[in-house]
C-alpha cells in the first residue's frame, strides 16, 4: 500500500475519543504504594533540617526518603549529550544542601493511600535559611551576585560565537543598521495528562518494570539503568497512552527517578501521578529568550549583514543542554532570505527558576525574529515590508544554497506572493482591513496585516514510515510488545506477578487529593 496522498486516520482515535484510553494514572498494581513530594516555597535557600517524625506517624505512611536516601541508591542526574562549551552540571535525586526554585524537590513521602501521602507531605517540617534569589536573565552574570549553582560561574552555563563571512565589514559598509529586540516570556505545555509511572522492583530478579507516561521509552531505559546503577537488560519501560506531551515528557525527571528508587528500597511497587500544580510549577517550562538583532542594510532594502545575540534563560537546573536550543533558533534566524555574513552569539544563564527545556521545538521564536527584523528594516526605510522580502529572499539564480537549517532545494522567491492582496500597505493597518474589522469585531481590538515566511526542517534519523498503529511501546532487549490496555491480559514482566497492573480506574483516585 502507498501512504503517499492517502489520508491517514490514527487507528487508537477512536478508543481514546470514547475514553477507552488507558494511561499511567488508571494502572494499578497489588501492593502497590503512593508517592508524593514535598516541594520548596523559596525560589534559593539553605535547608537547614528536615523533620519527618510526625509524617512518618500518620496512619498508611511506608516512609520518608530524604536526599540523603536517594543517593545511596541513584547517581545524580546529568544532562546528554553533551555539547562542546556547555559546562557540566548535575542534579542529586533530591536536594541535599539547597534549593533552587519554587517547587523544588525536599523530600519524597510513601503510603498506602494517595490522600494519605498528600496530607503527610504537609507535616513534614523543613527548616530554611532563605537566599537572594537570581530571577532577571539580563542580570545574571553581574558580579555580587549569588550562584544558582556553585560550580557555574558567574551562573554562566555556556557561551559561544559562530559566524560565517565578516560581519563587522557588512555592518561598516551598510547604508543605515537597523537594531531589534525581541523577549519572549516563559511559557509551558500545560498537557492534558501530567506526568506519572508506576515503578515495580522485582527483589530476587533484580529487575525494573516502569510504566511511564515518556516520549522517548527507549532512551528513558538507558537512563533508568544508569542512575540505578544496573544493566539496560534488567529495565523494562513500557509506555501506555499518553495525553500530550510536546517535549515536557522527554527527560527523566528526579520525582521518576525517586520512585523507581523508592520501589527498590520497599520491595513493592510506587506509583506518582503529578498534580497540575505541580506541573505547573516544576515541569519543564519553556522558550525564555531575549533576542537583539543588528541588520545591516542598503537603502533599497538589501540586507547585507546580520548579527544576532541570543540570552536564555535555562533556569535552576539543565534537564537538557542549555545551549541546544538556542543554537536551533541561531541556525534558523536566515529563513529563507540571502544572507552571506551572519554572526549569532548565545548565553546561557542559570536563574532561581524551574528548569526549561523544548516545546514543540524553537521555530516560533525564529519566525519573529526573521520576519519582526524585516519589519523593523522595512519601517526603517519605509518601504513595503512584502517588497523587502523579495528583494532578500534566495532566487533559483542563487540554487545550490544551504542555509542555517540545511535546507538547499527550495527557492522561496517562488512561493512569494507575486502581488499584493487588496488593501495591503507600508503601514501596520490599513483603512480596507480596519474598515472590516470594525464592522464585526469591538473597535477596542487592534487589527493588522502581517506577512511571514518559514524554512522548517523535518524528519530526523531513526523515524519510522509507515506510523505504528498503536501508541503503546516498550523498550527491552525483546521484541514481545505488551498486549493492547482494551485486552483482559495486561503487560508485565517476565515471572513476575506484582509488575502487571490492572487495566482498570483506580478506586482511590477519586480520593486523592489536588487532581
Amino acid at each position: 500500500m502507498s501512504y503517499v496522498g492517502a489520508a491517514l486516520s490514527p487507528r487508537e482515535a477512536k478508543k481514546l475519543v470514547l475514553g477507552r484510553g488507558s494511561y499511567v494514572g488508571d494502572l494499578t498494581a497489588p501492593g502497590m504504594l503512593h508517592a508524593a513530594f514535598v516541594r520548596s516555597p523559596h525560589a534559593h535557600a539553605r535547608i537547614l533540617r528536615i523533620g519527618a517524625g510526625a509524617a512518618s506517624r500518620q496512619p498508611g505512611i511506608v516512609a520518608v526518603l530524604t536526599g540523603q536516601d536517594l543517593a545511596r541508591v541513584t547517581a545524580p542526574l546529568r544532562i546528554a549529550p553533551p555539547i562542546e562549551g556547555l559546562l557540566p552540571m548535575e542534579m542529586p535525586t533530591l536536594p541535599t544542601d539547597k534549593v533552587r526554585f519554587i517547587g523544588d524537590l525536599v523530600a519524597c513521602v510513601i503510603g498506602e493511600q494517595r490522600y494519605q501521602v498528600e496530607d503527610a507531605c504537609a507535616l513534614v517540617d523543613v527548616a530554611y535559611a532563605p537566599l537572594p534569589a537570581v530571577v532577571d536573565p539580563e542580570h545574571a552574570q553581574e558580579s555580587g551576585l549569588p550562584l544558582v549553582d556553585e560550580t557555574i560561574p558567574a551562573n554562566r552555563a555556556y557561551q559561544g560565537v559562530f559566524a560565517h563571512g565578516d560581519v563587522a565589514a557588512a555592518l561598516g559598509a551598510a547604508d543605515q543598521v537597523v537594531a531589534a529586540r525581541f523577549h519572549q516570556g516563559r511559557q509551558t505545555h500545560v498537557p492534558l495528562e501530567p506526568r506519572g509511572c508506576l515503578a515495580s522492583w522485582q527483589p530476587g530478579e533484580e529487575t525494573l518494570t516502569f510504566w511511564h507516561s515518556t516520549q522517548i521509552p527507549h532512551p528513558m531505559r538507558s537512563a533508568l539503568a544508569a542512575r540505578l546503577g544496573i544493566a539496560e537488560s534488567a529495565v523494562r519501560v513500557i509506555t501506555p497512552d499518553v495525553g500530550g506531551g510536546f517535549g515536557q515528557k522527554i527527560p527523566l525527571y528526579r520525582e521518576e527517578l525517586a520512585t523507581a528508587a523508592a520501589s527498590r528500597l520497599l520491595g513493592r511497587p510506587v506509583r506518582w501521578i503529578e498534580t497540575r500544580r505541580e506541573n505547573l510549577i516544576s515541569s519543564l517550562h519553556a522558550r525564555e529568550d531575549i533576542v537583539d538583532v543588528r541588520a545591516g542594510v542598503k537603502s533599497d532594502g538589501t540586507i547585507v549583514g546580520v548579527d544576532v545575540r541570543i540570552l536564555t534563560d535555562f533556569g535552576a537546573y539543565a534537564y537538557f543542554p542549555a545551549n541546544y536550543m538556542a543554537r536551533v533558533v541561531g541556525m534558523m534566524v536566515p529563513g529563507a532570505y540571502r544572507l552571506r555574513d551572519y554572526r549569532y552569539a548565545i548565553t546561557a544563564v542559570l536563574t532561581n527558576k524551574c528548569p526549561a527545556g523544548p516545546y514543540r521545538a524553537p521555530m516560533l521564536i525564529c519566525s519573529w525574529v526573521t520576519e519582526g527584523t524585516i519589519d523593523a528594516v522595512a519601517r526603517a526605510l519605509d518601504l513595503d515590508p512584502v517588497a523587502v522580502r523579495r528583494q532578500n529572499m534566495l532566487a533559483e539564480s542563487d540554487l545550490p544554497y544551504t542555509t542555517g537549517s540545511g535546507a538547499r532545494t527550495c527557492s522561496p522567491s517562488q512561493t512569494c506572493p507575486t502581488r499584493r492582496q487588496p488593501g495591503w500597505s507600508t503601514g501596520p493597518c490599513t483603512r480596507e482591513i480596519l474598515s472590516s474589522a470594525r464592522s464585526r469585531r469591538s473597535t477596542t481590538k487592534k487589527r493588522g496585516a502581517r506577512a511571514t515566511t518559514r524554512v522548517r526542517r523535518d524528519g530526523s534519523p531513526g523515524s519510522a514510515w509507515p506510523p505504528t498503529s498503536s501508541r503503546t511501546r516498550t523498550a527491552r532487549s525483546s521484541t514481545r510488545r505488551p498486549a493492547s490496555p482494551d485486552r483482559a491480559t495486561t503487560p508485565r514482566s517476565s515471572g513476575s506477578s506484582r509488575a502487571a497492573p490492572s487495566q482498570r480506574k483506580s478506586a482511590s483516585s477519586a480520593r486523592a487529593r489536588g487532581t
